[in-house]
């Protein structure tokens, strides 16, 4: 896709991508600040009927620092999936006003095509937004953050996702693969 100042100054919002396998769309979630400001970035989110509780949560997870886009079969989910789904688009109203003043930046570097752990920090100036992706490897990685005051899981709520703080910043578990969150960071 062509993602260039001269014609991203003219619209108001560019596709990311048409991937729509969730472990592939990750790096290019994360990735797309490099060329698309946030409000712009338009991230599909693709929950269908046969995922996991899980792989539904790292899908919405993918969209919501960005702009997010539904898709999919919803009408064929789970109620519990639907329920994630709904609770992904009421955490991206609750944060999305925010998103137009957030710099990015890669706690664990920019991301690779395969690497198991992804994270995109988008830093406000009174929050970081923090998404991690698990893929697969460890369950355990650890962030490269300033330690934070107040660590808050805004998605998925019922996250087994535990964070520590770390000399190196944060240490975050997340004990399935796949799976992923949305953390709020204050100082």
């Amino acid at each position: 896709m062509r993602m260039d100042h001269a014609m991203l100054s003219q619209m108001q919002v560019q596709s990311t991508s048409d991937q729509q396998d969730l472990a592939r769309y990750a790096p290019i979630a994360a990735a797309v600040p490099t060329a698309v400001t946030p409000e712009q970035a338009a991230v599909w989110a693709y929950p269908q009927p046969e995922d996991s509780l899980d792989e539904v949560a790292f899908t919405m997870a993918s969209a919501l620092l960005g702009r997010v886009h539904l898709s999919g079969r919803i009408p064929e989910l789970t109620p519990e999936a639907r329920a994630l789904v709904h609770e992904a688009v009421a955490v991206y109203k609750e944060i999305r006003a925010d998103l137009p003043h957030a710099l990015p930046s890669w706690p664990l570097g920019l991301p690779s095509w395969d690497d198991p752990w992804i994270a995109l920090a988008l830093d406000t100036p009174t929050t970081t937004y923090l998404a991690v992706w698990r893929r697969g490897g460890e369950s355990t990685t650890t962030l490269n953050v300033t330690e934070p005051a107040n660590v808050d899981v805004l998605y998925p709520s019922n996250s087994q996702a535990v964070c520590e703080p770390h000399p190196n910043g944060l240490a975050l578990t997340l004990p399935t693969a796949p799976s992923a969150v949305l953390l709020r960071l204050e100082p």
